[in-house]
């Protein structure tokens, strides 16, 4: 089995390497929640912007309101939308266009991560799809630039743990560029990266909801290519004893006071921005030994909950 990486890269030719981002939740807001990156080369996207706009209509894609016939199409008749909807999965599918969705399981990140240690639904998912998307670029020698749809509740804190992965050494210095865009959902390529975020949504969800379903045709459609992914963070994940917020306390090297002194020296309110700079502070001072430990406890292990941690021997 290849890794998502290779996947990723497979029949995809680039000299600069473009991925446009969404996020995408379930109707309910409290089972399930996926991001999802897709990439390829300019040329790749170029030609499937004007085909996704005419199949479109005029009306941006948003593939929740199409499913349930809301928002830009009230009115229409359900078998429209759904043809709608399985064209738009052929045309992605047909693009040459790659992509991974990262969805997690979010009771099963509740249990892990109880208040006030809950981590806002989309750092997970987040911090995966930009770890696959470096090392795409990095299979290519080439650098990845990241656009995600604009979202007030999420888009600061991205950029701030995108600036500070950057920051963080070569690693990703050398494959991601220099800025995190945003741009509305009016944009055709960030709707490609909505559908592809509802179906990783939708995969999990008929897994872990209230009612059992089968596979959906569009995501067989996405995922015959081979260059699209999903990876599902659940039970089993999110129990791993390494993901307690002790365990992670321990390897960074802090306990529960050491959070409220630096909140009350930097003057700052307890909140996820707040959380983040000081995880930001304790991962860039830690010492060789403290170095050494987390490496022995974490090493191979994808720790995105505790901020892009490098890989096993790096820092």
């Amino acid at each position: 089995m290849c890794a998502p990486s290779q996947c990723l890269c497979e029949r995809v030719s680039a000299v600069m390497l473009l991925v446009y981002g969404d996020e995408s939740l379930d109707g309910t807001q409290s089972r399930v929640c996926a991001v999802a990156g897709v990439i390829g080369p300019e040329e790749m996207w170029r030609e499937l912007e004007p085909k996704w706009i005419e199949r479109n209509g005029g009306t941006p894609f948003h593939a929740a309101d199409c499913e349930s016939i809301h928002g830009g199409y009230e009115g229409r008749d359900k078998s429209e939308t759904e043809a709608l909807y399985k064209d738009l999965s052929i045309l992605l599918a047909e693009s040459g266009l790659g992509g991974l969705a990262s969805a997690q399981d979010l009771a099963a990140q509740r249990r892990a991560f109880p208040s006030p240690y809950d981590p806002p639904l989309y750092y997970q998912g987040f911090l995966d799809v930009l770890e696959a998307m470096r090392n795409a670029a990095a299979d290519r020698g080439e650098i990845a630039e990241l656009t995600f749809d604009s979202r007030t509740e999420s888009q600061f804190n991205a950029g701030e743990i995108y600036s500070y992965l950057r920051q963080s050494g070569l690693y990703w210095e050398e494959r991601l560029a220099s800025k995190l865009s945003f741009e509305s959902s009016s944009n055709p390529r960030v709707q490609a990266a909505d559908l592809f975020a509802h179906e990783a949504m939708k995969e999990l969800d008929n897994e872990v909801g209230p009612v059992k379903r089968k596979t959906r045709e569009s995501w067989k459609c996405l995922k015959s290519t081979s260059r699209f992914q999903i990876v599902k963070r659940g039970e089993q994940y999110f129990s791993d004893p390494r993901m307690q917020p002790r365990a992670i306390q321990k390897a960074l090297g802090f306990n529960e006071s050491d959070y409220d002194e630096w909140l009350s020296g930097n003057r700052l309110p307890r909140c996820h921005t707040s959380l983040l700079r000081f995880l930001f502070s304790r991962r860039s001072r830690m010492t060789d030994e403290q170095l050494r430990y987390f490496n022995s406890v974490y090493g191979g292990f994808s720790v995105s909950n505790i901020i892009g941690a490098e890989r096993a021997g790096g820092h």
